[in-house]
């Protein structure tokens, strides 16, 4: 051999005087030839093969918080991540809820149910003398003076007709 010749792409030599070079490891990748070093892959990033020449953004659903890593992890239940190469998962809102993992989406609470609290996987039925009628909300109403709900999970309460009155003060309050 009458030269040296660069390190080919995903590869690299650190050290002088050295007859090859060395394979970047998982959570790196050089994407030129002739590097001292693999670049590591940023939080939002990884890279999952030996002698990567790039790194790869986690897919919305998912995020890495830390740098050379070779996967991403899934959005936990009551969290979402609609964008790719992010760090974090974003905690659904009050009103709102996930199921699933890997979700990129939050849900909200249909009428009948609510959610006070944020990072949810479940919205709660209003309790009997309470409702609710609108999506997305944070509390059950009461029913009003005349009227009742005697049903969990009801999206309204039920006015007492002519001749009647309410019987239990709870579905009245």
């Amino acid at each position: 051999m009458t030269s040296c010749s660069d390190c080919s792409v995903g590869a690299y030599q650190s050290l002088t005087a050295k007859t090859g070079c060395n394979s970047c490891p998982l959570g790196k990748a050089a994407s030129t030839p002739g590097l001292a070093n693999c670049i590591d892959c940023a939080p939002g990033m990884f890279s999952s093969t030996i002698s990567s020449t790039s790194c790869t953004s986690c897919f919305p659903g998912s995020f890495q918080n830390v740098s050379q890593s070779s996967r991403c992890l899934e959005c936990e239940l009551g969290k979402s991540q609609i964008s790719s190469g992010s760090s974090s998962c974003n905690n659904c809102t009050a009103g709102t809820f996930c199921s699933v993992l890997k979700s990129t989406a939050c849900s909200s609470c249909e009428p009948g149910k609510f959610q006070s609290a944020t990072a949810m996987s479940f919205c709660d039925s209003c309790p009997e003398g309470k409702h609710q009628n609108v999506s997305s909300q944070t509390l059950c109403e009461h029913c009003l003076p005349g009227s009742f709900s005697n049903l969990i999970g009801s999206e309204n309460c039920r006015r007492c007709e002519p001749g009647t009155s309410i019987s239990s003060r709870r579905n009245a309050l």
